[in-house]
């Protein structure tokens, strides 16, 4: 994202984490993100790209609701999204005439190893096994865990521009 200053002095805006929330948030069959039909091979370049992010001005209407209506729960550990281009007081400097980027990144924060690595001794059927794959395959397709966050953007004490960030874990 940038920001132009067209004015004769330099602006300090802010930025603000108002929010951070987590949950499912159920995706309509029609919007489930669709596997490309063109299979390409992975090269080294591309096998350690990040997703691409998807921009828009509108939250769906499943969205809305499961962020305002309550469904997601709060976050108390806000590590996962960061600022780039900002100083340590989430300010924003922009001189006169300039446009100047910043960003928001998303790192997904990794859960407790001592509870994969237990899982993964445990000793279970090959049958069950099989079972259990299909089962977390439709789990995939129903669930969509996303980390939310809700960001402010200030001009001295005028809001300027808030906006919400949905990352999708799936």
């Amino acid at each position: 994202m940038s920001i132009q200053n067209t004015g004769s002095c330099p602006l300090i805006f802010r930025l603000s984490l108002m929010d951070v929330l987590e949950g499912d948030i159920p995706r309509p069959r029609d919007k489930s993100p669709q596997r490309s039909t063109i299979k390409r091979r992975k090269g080294k370049a591309e096998s350690g790209k990040s997703a691409k992010a998807e921009f828009d001005d509108n939250l769906l209407p499943n969205e809305e609701l499961a962020i305002f209506g309550g469904n997601l729960k709060r976050s108390e550990d806000r590590s996962g999204f960061s600022f780039w281009n900002v100083d340590e007081n989430m300010q924003l400097l922009v001189p006169e005439r300039k446009t100047v980027e910043f960003g928001v990144r998303f790192q997904a924060i990794s859960e407790g190893k001592d509870s994969d690595a237990k899982e993964s001794t445990k000793a279970t059927p090959r049958v069950k096994k099989k079972a259990n794959a299909k089962k977390n395959v439709d789990k995939q397709k129903e669930t969509n865990y996303c980390h939310v966050a809700i960001v402010k953007l200030t001009l001295g004490s005028c809001i300027l521009l808030d906006f919400i960030i949905v990352c999708s874990m799936s």
